[in-house]
């Protein structure tokens, strides 16, 4: 991580504890206060891309990590089973770092915070929240992503439940 494309790592985490703060701590993401996008009322325009997280979005996806954006070249613009991605994409107090709609699909990038006492508590709640949700979670070692991106991609496309939409 270098240059203006990627936060170092001392500002990530002072973004995250920013964002922890945001959240009540005796209160699960699902039950934050619901912010609606565009009327209706269906517990999707609740809990997707809430409004108080829209900020720390736009930074992290400005900020992209070496191997998201790896990844994000292979997602984008619909290039994997024609299905659309969105990078930094919200589902209640909890940010993703790919999200493809039509699959209800999450793609976690792990470094290595991922693999403290600490991270794998943190992504098992998000894991069961996301799975709450109907949203099914993929992970992978960001080292993956540089050592086999053909591999990952394929893998996401065994992940893929919906006939090809081309």
């Amino acid at each position: 991580m270098s240059g203006n494309s990627s936060l170092e790592k001392s500002e990530k985490k002072k973004l995250f504890r920013i964002l922890r703060k945001t959240l009540p701590h005796n209160c699960s993401p699902a039950f934050s206060p619901p912010e609606r996008r565009g009327g209706g009322g269906n517990m999707t325009n609740q809990i997707h891309n809430r409004k108080h997280l829209k900020l720390f979005r736009k930074e992290l996806r400005n900020n992209l990590t070496s191997a998201e954006a790896t990844l994000w070249k292979s997602l984008q613009k619909s290039q994997l089973g024609g299905r659309k991605f969105r990078r930094q994409h919200s589902v209640g107090g909890f940010i993703l770092d790919f999200y493809c709609p039509s699959e209800r699909l999450c793609v976690e990038l792990d470094g290595a915070h991922h693999f403290t006492p600490e991270g794998l508590v943190n992504d098992q709640r998000r894991t069961a929240f996301l799975n709450s949700v109907n949203i099914r979670v993929v992970r992978f070692e960001n080292c993956r992503v540089f050592e086999n991106l053909a591999g990952v991609l394929d893998e996401l496309k065994r992940n893929f439940t919906t006939p090809d939409p081309s």
